[in-house]
């Protein structure tokens, strides 16, 4: 049986380990957190042939999805892959 200090200086140590890292701190390499607007347009010819060909379940990888209106609350949901639906915007190039 483990004692509760273990315990608790165990959870320290992973704790401290994720903690999130000043905004001087840089992260390069491999796993670099990278945080942007994901420009997506050029993959999706590609990604949906993939869907096409194997038949991805990709609702099974979607937790909520919600009209563009209801963003904000969507949002707050913290859900694990938000998907935001709105209507073509109309606008020609």
């Amino acid at each position: 049986m483990t004692s509760r200090s273990a315990v608790r200086s165990r959870s320290a140590t992973s704790a401290s380990r994720w903690a999130p890292r000043s905004s001087t701190t840089s992260i390069t390499g491999p796993n670099a957190l990278k945080i942007g607007v994901s420009h997506v347009r050029p993959h999706l010819p590609d990604l949906l042939a993939f869907v096409a060909e194997t038949g991805f379940p990709a609702e099974e990888v979607t937790t909520l999805l919600a009209d563009w209106d209801d963003a904000p609350a969507a949002y707050r949901a913290h859900t694990t892959k938000l998907v935001l639906h709105r209507a073509p915007l109309g606008v020609s190039a």
